[in-house]
């Protein structure tokens, strides 16, 4: 008898209920205690496995989730080290991997991908890397062989331009979460996370490193100025745990986020470069967008943009932007009330940033950041494929330098994580090689024709794209083979 058969009619609701039930046990002590040694068993037992796969050379435990696991949140990341000589020997790891994550992930799913990466290429991330990838030497090896380059000088530019990609890719990725309603459904998530936001964005802005805590950081930050959200923060560093009560939101932790990153990016982005010439995008047009410029202009925003996420992509990313004379705590009011107000953007168009991100003219001087990046930016400043009001200042390109580093760093990426993408236990059947294939047929190719001095594309149009894993794995192994050549004599 199978398992659903056993599970008679709450087998649909297993997992959540197992994971409420997690959660709640993990608000207590004994839970909080439980936590840390159930997280360690079970990425031990699935290390192992893994590490006995043909082709593996090391399994890594990434992520915060053995040093402060959250039961019934946390999840567990691994990547792995591997030789894959052949297109073949990839395809059958990768039906292994996805055996392995199908086993594992029962009763719900404690592992959500698995990341794999030609151990060779090392050497690439450790030098040429974003945040995670320069983060490799934290990484925790569970079984194998440590295959990692030893550690080699990077420039001071470069790390600064990969921290401050990661702390925009949280504000991209959570900001909308958190207001859309996380915070009443999950006070205890919501509390995390809006403290990685502002530990992240503080140890960027202050120049340290992140074992400073919290309070550390709120009493280091009281000497500079800083805007209202903020101060209100460093007065009583403490409050930000009480973002459940009525006088105090999760909105004006965020507001004292974008007050931060506003500051970074005003010491940081001096120069200003031009976007390589690209053409005009065919226009946007769905039901509900007049609805939402409209009422992005009765709260007061300047304009609503949107762009594609690399030229010739099929996926798509909006923002709505503050003006310079609205303070944060204002905008984020304003933009709470947006996303409770107007219904979530089409996910066949956005994917899963399915609400516009809030910007301001500030944080536009770094829109290179936002990933994909650069292609955000050289999207949009190829022009937006919909905009409200009609006529919006076109976004400012950073320093060459700047964009070359950024582009090295996104194709570097591409090591790894098309890879894990298509791994990803939330993406199923056609979601899931669609992710694969926008890397490999839209990001790539734009990377490249990018740092060649043409934001062009010569991807295929959304439509048409054949979803083939093998064709897809083998584009990619061959893009990879011309990557390597160039960036053997790229120095750090």
């Amino acid at each position: 008898m199978s398992a659903k058969s056993r599970s008679g009619i709450l087998y649909p609701f297993q997992p959540a209920l197992v994971r409420y039930g997690l959660r709640a046990f993990g608000r207590t002590s004994p839970g909080r205690r439980f936590a840390a040694s159930w997280y360690q068993q079970r990425a031990e037992r699935m290390a192992r496995e893994l590490g006995a796969l043909r082709g593996v050379q090391a399994v890594y435990l990434t992520g915060s989730s053995l040093r402060a696991p959250r039961l019934g949140y946390s999840d567990i990341d691994l990547i792995l080290a591997v030789d894959v000589p052949s297109l073949d020997d990839e395809l059958k790891l990768r039906h292994r991997l996805m055996q392995a994550l199908e086993r594992h992930n029962r009763p719900f799913q404690l592992f959500q991908h698995i990341d794999y990466v030609e151990a060779g290429d090392l050497q690439f991330l450790a030098r040429l890397g974003n945040a995670f990838a320069l983060g490799l030497g934290d990484w925790s090896l569970m079984t194998g062989s440590d295959v990692r380059a030893p550690a080699v000088p990077i420039s001071a530019r470069h790390v600064e331009l990969a921290r401050g990609a990661e702390s925009l890719r949280h504000w991209v990725n959570q900001c909308g979460m958190l207001l859309e309603g996380w915070q009443r459904r999950h006070p205890s998530w919501s509390s995390h996370a809006v403290r990685r936001m502002l530990h992240s964005a503080l140890c960027l802005w202050l120049g340290t490193d992140k074992t400073w805590t919290l309070e550390g950081l709120l009493e280091l930050a009281r000497g500079r100025p800083c805007g209202p959200a903020l101060s209100l923060l460093c007065l009583e560093p403490g409050r930000w745990k009480r973002v459940n009560e009525p006088t105090f939101r999760v909105a004006v932790v965020l507001a004292a986020i974008l007050e931060v990153l506003e500051a970074w990016v005003q010491q940081t982005f001096h120069e200003v470069g031009t976007w390589p010439a690209c053409a005009e995008p065919a226009r946007l047009e769905w039901v509900g967008q007049d609805d939402l410029g409209q009422a992005c202009t009765a709260l007061g925003f300047e304009n609503v943009q949107m762009a594609r996420r690399a030229p010739g992509s099929p996926q798509h990313v909006a923002f709505v932007t503050a003006p310079a004379s609205m303070t944060s705590l204002v905008a984020l009011t304003r933009y709470e009330a947006l996303i409770q107000r107007m219904p979530a953007l089409p996910e066949e168009l956005f994917g899963k940033a399915n609400y516009p991100i809030l910007m301001t003219p500030t944080l536009f001087k770094a829109l290179a950041l936002v990933e994909p990046y650069p292609l955000v930016g050289a999207s949009l400043a190829s022009g937006a494929v919909w905009t409200y009001p009609t006529h919006v200042k076109p976004s400012p390109a950073p320093a060459r330098e700047d964009l070359l580093t950024l582009i090295t760093m996104a194709e570097v990426m591409l090591f790894w994580r098309p890879r894990g993408r298509s791994l990803r236990v939330l993406r199923e059947g056609k979601a899931s090689l669609a992710a694969l294939a926008r890397d490999v047929l839209f990001v790539a190719p734009a990377l490249s024709a990018l740092r060649d001095g043409s934001a062009h594309c010569s991807g295929t149009p959304g439509h048409d794209v054949k979803r083939n894993e093998a064709e897809l794995i083998g584009r990619l192994r061959d893009h990879l083979q011309t990557l390597r050549l160039e960036l053997e004599s790229k120095p750090t």
